[in-house]
């Protein structure tokens, strides 16, 4: 996006200048430079037209990746904070189950490191500063769990309840940010703007 909007404000600046300066060649009667320079002026008032709207348009786009994006981040959180609810070892079986939920939690990783994977990191921020480093606290935190049950294994029951605690506020919160966001421009009364 940040070519769109630099490559427009140069052909604006180009416009501007052309169109003084055949201005300028009028009063001194200098028709081929004035002919020369109207034909820049068209050409940089063009592109600064349609880089414009490819601009207004990658971001519209942009917006509404970014807002999937975060709804299937909370969607995986969701599942991450029921998965582990109802995963509670039985006697016996304890280790496998950790296993599993330790594997499980890199996998969460995993998938939350890569939502914004088709979108660059230019991109997402200049709509939103604050949605990459809300992904990235949550990625740390499923990591940290995941690292704190392996080396920590006889106090998993109250990492599992602090983490589904912190899981489930994360959740809301991006939740909450979906709502106000309004990436989608919807009004107050659920249509597009």
């Amino acid at each position: 996006m940040g070519t769109y909007k630099w490559t427009s404000i140069l052909a604006g600046i180009i416009a501007v200048l052309t169109f003084i300066a055949a201005v300028i060649a009028n009063c001194f009667k200098l028709v081929f430079w004035v002919n020369a320079l109207l034909g820049i002026f068209a050409s940089a008032l063009l592109v600064f037209i349609s880089e414009i709207v490819s601009y207004k348009a990658l971001r519209e786009q942009t917006k509404a990746r970014i807002h999937y994006r975060l709804k299937q981040s909370h969607h995986i959180l969701n599942q991450y904070k029921l998965y582990l609810n109802l995963s509670k070892p039985q006697a016996g079986e304890s280790l496998n189950v950790l296993k599993e939920i330790v594997l499980r939690a890199y996998d969460v990783s995993f998938e939350l490191s890569t939502v914004f994977v088709d979108l660059s990191i230019n991109e997402a921020t200049s709509i939103d500063k604050g949605v990459c480093d809300r992904i990235n606290r949550l990625n740390e935190q499923v990591e940290k769990f995941a690292i704190d049950v392996t080396q920590k294994p006889m106090e998993w029951e109250s990492l599992i309840q602090h983490q589904a605690a912190c899981i489930d506020c994360e959740s809301k919160k991006i939740n909450d940010f979906l709502t106000t966001a309004n990436f989608l421009g919807k009004k107050e009364g659920g249509h597009y703007k």
